[in-house]
């Protein structure tokens, strides 16, 4: 059962939010029954608690792993609460087994499929206790989908799932699709679920279940998946959901979705957070870490495509549920706090409904590049904390909804253009045009580079896009044009748990005349060599006689087969190749005219 609203009508909302200024209604503690006003619901695409519109800036806190954490968390919240911050999000996770070290043992809550870590639990149940006195909501993270203190890897492990356990951060992305697919990891991961939902808090004697301290529950943290595994990672979300609702029936569900850069994520995304059982979209944000935010333009689109989405398109409310930017180096040619300025006044202006910034933790601790010092602030963390003070009156205030384009093509585009090199290849005395990987003229995809660091060097495109490569064509043209490359798809790191569908059609055309369409084999960091040959009929032979000089473009489709392009060139060094393989090498880009 869901605690989303039916819609109501559109001047009954507006006068709930036109009241809803500064909706900060206390928190309830002790473990008395609480008032069914107090719980956040959701109201068309927006928040209410207490018959008031309720936006908030919050804070992602580490108060749950490690001592230090653990010892310093009434300081931590008090350093929220001083801030005029009024949710926090903490993960309740932690998964290990008989190997784990001492360290490791003291944040777990559970050891092995069946031994329950009660000082764990009894942690949790301080940090609802401590929350509440301080009037903080509480978002509840159940599960990590990255290595972190176990996560869906130690899931996969105890279910004896296959998966490539040295792949970085634990699990590939490509092979997040085996989780989903794993009803016996998924059980495991549910009863872990039903163990937190259904227990009683040994502080106040509530049922976390009865608890309005707890804002949300969120599924998993930063979860995702390939186009390929989005009906899987849909159907996951969907049962868990409908799962938490059947337990808990008071307090709201989102599923934890770590967002989107690509045209295909921002697909998947979409189709997620429209399920009827996650009653929020969520997404995080850290939009200076990528090269898809060069500029303060494309950090304002970025917000706005997000916001766009959630209200328009999937009329729900939107959490950005970790916002973060680096301590010390400038982006965008502004410092931290000035970006965090920034992002929260434009989330503001475009009806963002919650913001958590990463991360309040304890000066005992080692410092990360996103950490905000709750305790002995240094000057960087002052100076983003008196923003979050800031920002968080304002965020309180009434935002009225907003005129969206009718259309929901996206406001933000994450594409970028390179430019090469300019000179057109010249044919051979035997009638080729041959073109290192390098030579391209344009070259414009949602990621775009060189990569040297494995076997062989390559030029890559990640998602859908196009590379140009400039030519002369030969006097004599012959019957016959084939074209070839050393060439696989681009997949997220090393191509681990690629799947054949995981290649790329690639249209290949000349002088933007269709030529066909050459299927490249999924990334494996060596590629395949591959070709296209056909007639050269009247059609094409005048294309090539009417001009000197010729484009070559390969194109990736904006579709569900768009996994990018890459093109290799010669061999590294750093890895021994096979004597066929080395004889191949260098690769190239080639147009053959045949007789």
């Amino acid at each position: 059962m869901s605690t989303r609203l039916p819609s109501l009508a559109l001047t009954a909302l507006a006068l709930a939010l036109a009241l809803g200024a500064a909706a900060q209604d206390p928190v309830p503690d002790g473990g008395g029954a609480a008032d069914a006003t107090s719980f956040v619901r959701v109201v068309g695409d927006r928040f209410v608690r207490g018959g008031s519109a309720f936006r908030f800036i919050g804070a992602n806190v580490a108060v749950m792993h490690g001592q230090a954490h653990r010892a310093a968390v009434a300081s931590t919240l008090d350093a929220v609460r001083d801030d005029g911050l009024s949710v926090i999000r903490i993960w309740a996770l932690g998964e290990r087994d008989a190997a784990t070290p001492e360290w490791g043992r003291t944040y777990a809550f559970r050891m092995g499929e069946e031994g329950w870590v009660e000082d764990s639990f009894l942690h949790l149940d301080r940090v609802l206790a401590l929350a509440a006195e301080r009037h903080l909501g509480v978002i509840i993270v159940l599960a990590n989908r990255w290595a972190d203190y176990g996560g869906l890897p130690q899931y996969l492990r105890w279910s004896e799932d296959p998966f490539d356990a040295d792949a970085p951060d634990g699990l590939a992305r490509a092979e997040l699709g085996t989780f989903f697919h794993s009803a016996r990891a998924q059980a495991l991961y549910l009863a872990h679920v039903e163990r937190v939902i259904g227990r009683v808090n040994t502080i106040t004697g509530r049922p976390y279940a009865d608890d309005p301290t707890i804002f949300a529950w969120e599924l998993v943290n930063e979860i995702s998946a390939e186009r390929r595994d989005a009906g899987a990672l849909a159907a996951f979300v969907s049962t868990s959901a409908r799962r938490i609702h059947a337990l808990d029936p008071r307090h709201l569900v989102s599923a934890g979705h770590i967002g989107y850069v690509t045209a295909a994520e921002r697909r998947t995304w979409r189709e997620i957070e429209s399920l009827p059982e996650v009653d929020f979209a969520d997404a995080h944000a850290y939009p200076t870490e990528h090269d898809r935010v060069r500029t303060i333009a494309e950090l304002d689109a970025f917000v706005d495509d997000h916001a766009m989405l959630a209200h328009a398109v999937l009329h729900k409310p939107l959490v950005l549920g970790e916002v973060g930017f680096s301590t010390g180096a400038r982006a965008l040619h502004r410092s931290r706090a000035s970006l965090f300025d920034h992002f929260l006044e434009r989330a503001n202006t475009m009806g963002v409904d919650g913001v958590l910034p990463w991360i309040y933790a304890p000066s005992t601790d080692h410092a990360g590049r996103h950490t905000i010092l709750a305790d002995h602030p240094d000057a960087d963390s002052r100076r983003v904390r008196a923003v979050l003070e800031e920002r968080a009156r304002s965020f309180a205030s009434t935002v009225l909804p907003r005129e969206w384009p009718s259309s929901d093509a996206p406001l933000w585009d994450p594409s970028r253009t390179v430019r090469g090199v300019r000179r057109p290849a010249r044919p051979s005395r035997e009638g080729r045009v041959t073109f290192a990987p390098t030579d391209f003229s344009d070259a414009r995809f949602e990621s775009v580079g060189a990569y040297d660091g494995g076997a062989i060097a390559h030029v890559y495109g990640g998602g859908y896009g196009f590379v140009v490569f400039r030519f002369r064509a030969p006097r004599a043209l012959g019957s016959t044009i084939q074209i070839s490359m050393r060439a696989s798809s681009e997949l997220p790191g090393r191509g681990e748990g690629a799947q054949p569908s995981d290649g790329s059609r690639v249209l290949v055309s000349i002088d933007d005349r269709a030529l066909g369409a050459i299927e490249v084999p999924p990334d494996d960091g060596v590629g395949r060599r591959v070709s296209l040959e056909l007639p050269i009929d009247d059609a094409l032979r005048a294309t090539l006689t009417e001009s000197t000089v010729h484009t070559l473009r390969f194109e990736v489709p904006d579709d569900d087969t768009s996994h990018g392009l890459c093109l290799y060139a010669g061999p590294t060094g750093l890895v021994e190749l096979e004597p066929a393989l080395r004889a191949e090498m260098p690769g190239h880009v080639e147009i053959a005219f045949l007789p």
